[in-house]
C-alpha cells in the first residue's frame, strides 16, 4: 500500500513538472496606473520584452525618470511641452 502512495506522489509529480514546463509563464501585468520605481523601469528596459520595453518608455516619459533616459538608446529624444520637436 505505501509503495502504492509513493509511485502515485512521483507520477503526481512528474505531472506537476510537466505542466509547468508546458504553461507560458505569467507576465506581469502593466497599466496606466502600475507604481514602478526607477529599478522595475530598468529590468523593463533591458529585458528583451517589446511589452515591457514599451511599458518602461512610457513611465519613463511621464515621470521624467532621467537615469532611465540616460539608459535609453541614443535615437531617443523626449516629447513634451518643453522640448522643441
Amino acid at each position: 500500500m505505501r509503495n502504492d502512495l509513493v509511485k502515485a506522489l512521483w507520477w503526481a509529480l512528474v505531472f506537476i513538472a510537466v505542466i509547468a514546463r508546458i504553461l507560458p509563464a505569467q507576465e506581469p501585468l502593466v497599466t496606466p496606473e502600475t507604481s514602478v520605481e526607477t529599478v522595475i523601469l530598468g529590468q523593463w528596459l533591458h529585458s528583451g520584452d517589446p511589452r515591457l520595453i514599451a511599458w518602461a518608455a512610457d513611465f519613463t516619459r511621464r515621470t521624467h525618470d532621467t537615469k532611465i533616459v540616460a539608459e535609453m538608446p541614443g535615437s531617443y529624444v523626449p516629447v513634451g511641452p518643453n522640448t522643441c520637436s
